[in-house]
């Protein structure tokens, strides 16, 4: 599969399954839509996404108020 013309959306993004995934395929280079309801520990896995990818405005963050 080519990860580079991949979007990938990650629930849980902020720790766990969904932060290793959002890491991994960061490293390949998709971009990535992150949902997470803590703001903090979301915007750190946000900055190692983006320093992985591909670049520029490739990943995004959302947090959800639970």
């Amino acid at each position: 599969m080519d990860w580079s013309i991949a979007h990938v959306v990650v629930t849980g993004g902020s720790s766990g399954i969904g932060e290793a995934l959002a890491l991994t395929v960061a490293a390949k280079g998709s971009s990535l839509t992150l949902l997470a309801r803590g703001q903090e520990r979301l915007d750190d896995v946000v900055g190692r996404a983006s320093a992985l990818g591909p670049g520029g405005d490739s990943t995004r963050a959302v947090a959800i108020a639970g």
